[in-house]
């Protein structure tokens, strides 16, 4: 009969890996969220002056 040692090791490195890659993919989500659902800009207005002076003698 074979005595089996449990060897935590690796398990523990796949779950910080995962967890690790979920956060990332969460915060990035979020922030695309973010980004995707803000209000596009406002156009600007622009506007032209023109003026002019006359002196009459």
């Amino acid at each position: 009969m074979k005595i089996f040692i449990k060897r935590e090791k690796g398990v523990s490195e796949v779950i910080g890996t995962l967890l690790i890659l979920t956060i990332t993919v969460v915060l990035f989500s979020s922030v695309f969220y973010y980004v995707a659902t803000m209000p596009p800009p406002q156009s600007r207005v622009y506007a032209s002056f023109q003026a002019s002076y006359f002196i009459d003698n």
